[in-house]
């Protein structure tokens, strides 16, 4: 999730097999090589294009993966499967005239346009995400701090070949 003046944020759910617990000493971690986090803002946020628009002002974003993993304990097995997922978020951003960015022309006619964002300014030290192909569905207006914004959802929708809703890539 990136939220503006925030750090951006990854959170996980794990579900996992049962194993026996033991005696083994905790490792010990070597976190010298750790870096401290750049706040999201205009410095160290950039590149923040949605449906071929570069110039939204983005408060913020977040991702679901939505994964649907299921626990299955059967005679002979017994696993944890990933068996769907339906990847999704959500975007608020200023809203901007219709000749500007004809956003509701594309929302609809079910456009399915790409996504991307960059955070970080070295090498090493960013990360990209990318959508290829983002629907955005759900508009609706807010105001924040006198402004008018818009937040939309949107539909992560992969290629025929699949498994490539987006990329995240650290460079």
């Amino acid at each position: 999730a990136l939220n503006r003046l925030g750090r951006p944020t990854m959170r996980f759910r794990m579900l996992g097999l049962y194993v026996a617990v033991d005696d083994t000493a905790n490792p010990v971690p070597t976190l010298t090589g750790f870096r401290q986090p750049l706040p999201v803002n205009n410095t160290n946020t950039t590149a923040f294009s949605l449906h071929g628009y570069a110039s939204w002002v983005l408060d913020n974003l977040s991702i679901d993966l939505a994964n649907q993993v299921t626990y299955r304990h059967l005679v002979g097995s017994e696993t944890i499967q990933i068996t769907d997922r339906q990847p999704a978020g959500n975007v608020l951003v200023e809203a901007v005239t219709v000749a500007a960015k004809d956003i509701w022309a594309a929302i609809r006619s079910v456009t399915q346009d790409e996504m991307t964002i960059k955070h970080g300014t070295a090498a090493g030290n960013t990360v990209y995400l990318d959508a290829p192909s983002v629907q955005l569905v759900n508009p609706r207006y807010s105001q924040q701090d006198g402004i008018e914004m818009l937040g939309m959802d949107a539909v992560l929708i992969p290629s025929a070949s699949g498994n490539d809703e987006f990329y995240l890539t650290v460079a």
